[in-house]
């Protein structure tokens, strides 16, 4: 039988605005960078990529797992639904990600094989 973790991680949108390329390149890969930079407000992606990020490494700790930031990549799909491509890990990841003027949450659900 398959084992089930839920992770949810909710993340300040004001904490990304002028936050260091430091940190950027530590937590974000190439094609997220590029991604939420080319939008009108970075910083509501940026902090919903992090709280999705955040999620599934939470998620992996119930599974007893450990995950780091660059191995997890949060893109989309062309209908522009969110997903995860994990680096490394053969686990499926559902990812459900939301944003108001304040705050960006991310919601997954970590299949174990």
């Amino acid at each position: 039988m398959k084992e089930l973790a839920v992770g949810v991680d909710i993340e300040a949108i004001a904490r990304f605005k002028g936050v260091s390329k430091n940190f950027l390149n530590r937590v974000f890969t190439k094609q997220e960078l590029e991604y939420c930079q080319a939008k009108g407000k970075p910083e509501q992606h940026l902090a919903a990529r992090f709280a999705a990020k955040e999620a599934v490494i939470k998620a992996f700790g119930w599974l007893g797992l450990e995950v780091h930031h660059k191995e997890i990549e949060i893109l989309n799909k062309p209908n522009g639904a969110p997903y995860v491509n994990l680096k490394g890990h053969e686990l499926e990841v559902r990812l459900s990600i939301s944003h108001s003027q304040e705050f960006a949450i991310a919601f997954v659900v970590v299949f174990s094989p």
